[in-house]
Formats: C-alpha cells, structure tokens, sequence
C-alpha cells in the first residue's frame, strides 16, 4: 500500500505530528510518502491519503485548504483520513474547541470526499517560536503556552490507519 501525508503548519508542531503518523503507518508495512501541502504530489498514485493541518481562529493553514479542494473529485475516489492540530491546554480537544470537529468553510469539501476518520489533536504553542502578532494574540485569548500534543492518540489514529483493514 501507498500512503501520502499531506501538512500544512506555521511553527512545525503539525509536521512533526504529520510525521508521527507517517512513522505509525509504515509499521504496517506501508511505503509513505510525507510533505508539506504546499509541494506535495497529486494523490493519483497512492492508496490512501492523510491531510492534517494546524487550526488558527477556526481555520485551517492555507496550503492544506487548497490541497483539500483541489484535489477533492480525486481524493473522494480514495480513502481518506483528516487531522487538526490546534488546541492547547487540558482536556478533550474537541471540548476545548467548543464542538469544533473541521472548518465550516471546508464542509462541502468533507462531504464530497467522505474520509474514512477525521481527528482533532492538541497542539503546541512556544513563545520563543511566535511573530510578535501571534504572540500578542496568544496573550490576548489567553492561550496555554507549552506542548500539549498527545502522542498516544497520534500513534492510535496512525495504528488505525495502517493496520485494522481500513487500508
């Protein structure tokens, strides 16, 4: 089988998820391809497609919106499995995103391609790493600053994808 990770991120918290994943699914033997959205290959040749993105203010990062829609027709043809990355803190990362599951505007798109699971999972905000904008508005909303990401479930949704027959 042939797998393709597809990530969008602005500071690198997703792509090292993205590359969790990709890691998890070769495990089960799979050959996987991992890139940023903004250079990856068309999802033609592989079996199964993985697009994960970082979540600001209920979006998701630009070049994973437009892989998404672009290549939507084709990805409806193949099995599919979405990831957001986005929330700090402690807690069920859809509760602290108030039910938030996928980007309202990417809806039409999720309903054409049906994928097979879409996850949420906490991210990672660093100080160090933020503009001055996105850390002024990290302070502004209050944000829980550190690494909140939860490995365990990355490595269950990539166990999910490469082993259990959903490939």
């Amino acid at each position: 089988m042939k797998v393709l990770v597809v990530f969008d991120t602005k500071y690198g918290a997703t792509a090292e998820i993205a590359n969790r994943i990709g890691d998890g699914i070769r495990l089960s033997g799979a050959s996987v391809t991992t890139t940023h959205a903004k250079v990856s290959p068309p999802p033609d040749d592989f079996d199964g497609v993985v697009i994960g993105s970082a979540v600001y203010i209920g979006g998701w990062r630009r070049h994973a919106k437009k892989y998404l829609l672009t290549h939507a027709n084709n990805l409806s043809q193949k099995k599919v499995w979405l990831f957001s990355s986005g929330p700090t803190g402690k807690g069920n990362p859809v509760e602290l995103l108030k039910g938030w599951t996928f980007p309202q505007n990417l809806k039409l798109a999720l309903n054409t391609i049906k994928p097979v699971e879409t996850a949420v999972f906490h991210g990672a905000v660093f100080t160090e790493k933020l503009n001055f904008i996105d850390r002024w508005l990290a302070g502004k909303v209050k944000s829980p600053i550190g690494d909140y990401r939860d490995w365990e479930a990355i490595d269950a949704f990539a166990t999910r994808i490469g082993t259990g027959g959903s490939l």
